[in-house]
C-alpha cells in the first residue's frame, strides 16, 4: 500500500518546481478529543482588503505543560510584530479542540503542497496531536486553505484584535 498518492509532480527543487501529494489514509476525524500539542502558521498577506484580519503571517501554537496551557503568538506584518508568550488554564485546550472540531480540520488532514521558489510563506500549515497519538497535519505554502472564518477565531481565542 502507498502511503500517499502524488497528484502533481514537477522537480521540486526548481523554482516554480510543484510537489502535491495526499496522504489517503490520513485520518479525516479524529476519535479523542484530548489536544495535548498545536502549531499553525497562515498568511492573510494576499486576501482582499475586506479580510477581517490585517495582512499577516500568522504563527500560533499551545502546548500542555505541566496542567497548564503555554501559548505562544507571533504576528508579523509590515507595520508591526508582535511576538508573546503567555499560560492559560486547561479550558483553553478545550476551547482549542472545539473549535478545530466545529471547522472540521480534520478533512484537510493529509494534504501537502508545495511550491518552490517562492518569495514569503503564502499558505498554512497546521498540526494537531492528541493524546491518543492521533494527529492532523497538512501544509500548504502557496495558498492559505484554511477558512477565514476558523482563522478569525482562532485569532480570537489566542486573543488577538482584529
Amino acid at each position: 500500500m502507498r502511503p500517499f498518492k502524488t497528484v502533481n509532480a514537477k522537480e521540486s527543487n526548481k523554482n516554480g518546481g510543484v510537489v502535491k501529494r495526499f496522504w489517503q489514509d490520513a485520518p479525516k476525524e479524529i476519535t479523542s478529543n484530548e489536544l495535548v500539542k498545536f502549531s499553525c502558521r497562515f498568511s492573510t498577506k494576499f486576501l482582499l482588503k475586506s479580510s477581517t484580519l490585517k495582512p499577516a503571517i500568522y504563527s500560533l501554537e499551545a502546548q500542555i505543560v505541566e496542567n497548564t496551557v503555554l501559548c505562544s503568538i507571533l504576528v508579523s506584518s509590515t507595520e508591526e510584530k508582535i511576538k508573546r508568550e503567555e499560560k492559560q488554564d486547561l479550558a483553553f485546550i478545550t476551547k482549542l479542540e472545539k473549535l478545530l472540531r466545529k471547522h472540521e480540520i480534520a478533512k484537510l488532514n493529509g494534504y501537502h503542497h508545495s511550491v518552490s521558489g517562492l518569495p514569503s510563506f503564502f499558505g498554512s500549515t497546521l498540526t494537531a496531536n492528541y493524546k491518543s497519538g492521533e494527529e492532523i497535519h497538512f501544509y500548504d505554502n502557496q495558498t492559505c486553505i484554511l477558512r477565514q472564518d476558523f482563522t478569525k477565531e482562532l485569532c480570537i481565542l489566542f486573543g488577538l484584535e482584529i
